[in-house]
C-alpha cells in the first residue's frame, strides 16, 4: 500500500489586494514538488471592492481542484474570516497555513516543511512537536523579528517557557498540524478583535500541558511585506483599532499571565500589561489603561513605559508618532 501524500491547506483572508493577492496564489501553485504532497488553497475574500475577485475567479479557472473561494460582508477581522475555512477545510488535511494576501511563500516552502516533518518521523520525533516555525524575510531579502540568531544549529527546540520569556522572537506563522482545528472547534480566531495573539496563546498553553514542544528552523520561508503592512496600519488607524488591541491584549493576559508568574518572568507580563495600557491611551480610556499601568511599573519597572506616561499626561499626539514609529 502506497503512502499517502501529505495534505496541505493554505488559508488566506482578503481584502482589497488586487495588486498582491497574484503574487500570493502564483507562490503556492509554483511550489516545488520533488515531495509529493497535495494541496488547497483556500481563499476569504472580505467584502472586497477592488478587483481582487476577478483576479481569484481567473486562478479558479486554472486551477479548480486547488483552489476554493468563499466571498463574505465585511466582518473587518481576519481571524473571522480564516474560521470560514478552518470551518470548511478539507478532513483528510494533515498541516495548515496561514498565508496572508500580501506575503508570499518562498518556491519550496511546503516542500521543506515536509521533508522535515518525515525527518522528525524517522526519528521518533514527531508526536513531540505540533508546531514548525521559521523566519521569513521581506521582499528586499531582510529578516524580519529576529532578536536572537546566535549561531545556533539548524533548528531550535523551543518550549512554552521560551514564549513565555520573550528572550526568542520568531515569526508566528508556520505550519501547524490540522487535526488541532479540525478536531477541536474552541481552537477559533476571536470575532471581535484584530489581535491573533489570542489562539496562538491558547495554543501554546495546550501543548505546555501536552509536554509537546515546536520545532524553530534557520530558515526563510515566506517574503513578508512589512512595508506594506506598515503604511496601511499607519493609513488605517482609528480609534477602534487601539480597542480591539487592548481587548485582545487583556485576552492574551487572561491566558497565560498566571503562567508568566509562576515561571517568574515579570518583565514579560510587564511588557503585556504595558501594551494594554497604551492602547487604552490612544483609545482615550485612561482609567481603563491605568490599572494596566500600575501593575506593569510594579512588576517591571521600565523607564520606557515610564516617560511614555509621562508624554501621555501632556500630548496624545506624541505617544501616537511612536507608536506608529517604533512600537
Amino acid at each position: 500500500m502506497k503512502n499517502k501524500k501529505p495534505f496541505i491547506t493554505i488559508i488566506t483572508p482578503t481584502y482589497n489586494r488586487a495588486d498582491l493577492i497574484w503574487l500570493a496564489i502564483e507562490s503556492v501553485i509554483n511550489q516545488k514538488r520533488d515531495v509529493a504532497f497535495d494541496r488547497e488553497l483556500l481563499i476569504i475574500d472580505d467584502w472586497s471592492k477592488d478587483n481582487t475577485k476577478n483576479i481569484i475567479e481567473w486562478y479558479i479557472k486554472k486551477h479548480p481542484k486547488n483552489i476554493k473561494y468563499f466571498w463574505q460582508r465585511n466582518s473587518w477581522i481576519p481571524g473571522v474570516a480564516r474560521n470560514v475555512w478552518l470551518d470548511n477545510m478539507n478532513k483528510n488535511s494533515d498541516y495548515t497555513i496561514f498565508l496572508d494576501s500580501d506575503d508570499e511563500l518562498v518556491s519550496d516552502c511546503i516542500h521543506t516543511c515536509i521533508k522535515k516533518w518525515k525527518e522528525l518521523k524517522n526519528k521518533d520525533k514527531y508526536n513531540q512537536y505540533l508546531w514548525l516555525t521559521y523566519y521569513c524575510k521581506t521582499q528586499h531579502g531582510k529578516i524580519v523579528w529576529s532578536k536572537k540568531i546566535l549561531n545556533w544549529k539548524e533548528s531550535l527546540d523551543l518550549s512554552y517557557k521560551t514564549y513565555l520569556s520573550g528572550e526568542i522572537y520568531w515569526e508566528w506563522q508556520s505550519i501547524i498540524k490540522s487535526d488541532l482545528f479540525l478536531n477541536n472547534k474552541d481552537f477559533r480566531f476571536e470575532k471581535d478583535i484584530v489581535n491573533e495573539g489570542v489562539l496562538w496563546s491558547k495554543l501554546r498553553k495546550l501543548w505546555y500541558k501536552l509536554w509537546k514542544h515546536f520545532l524553530l528552523l534557520n530558515y526563510i520561508w515566506r517574503i513578508y511585506r512589512i512595508e506594506y503592512w506598515s503604511n496601511q496600519i499607519t493609513k488605517s488607524i482609528n480609534p477602534e483599532r487601539f480597542k480591539k488591541n487592548a481587548i485582545g491584549n487583556e485576552r492574551i493576559i487572561d491566558v497565560i499571565w498566571s503562567d508568566l508568574l509562576k515561571f517568574w518572568y515579570k518583565k514579560s507580563y510587564a511588557e503585556y500589561l504595558f501594551k494594554a495600557w497604551i492602547n487604552w491611551i490612544l483609545y482615550r480610556k485612561k482609567k481603563d489603561g491605568l490599572r494596566y499601568l500600575k501593575k506593569s511599573l510594579k512588576y517591571h519597572f521600565s523607564f520606557k513605559v515610564f516617560w511614555l506616561h509621562i508624554l501621555s499626561i501632556f500630548s496624545r499626539n506624541i505617544v501616537l508618532f511612536l507608536y506608529k514609529t517604533y512600537i
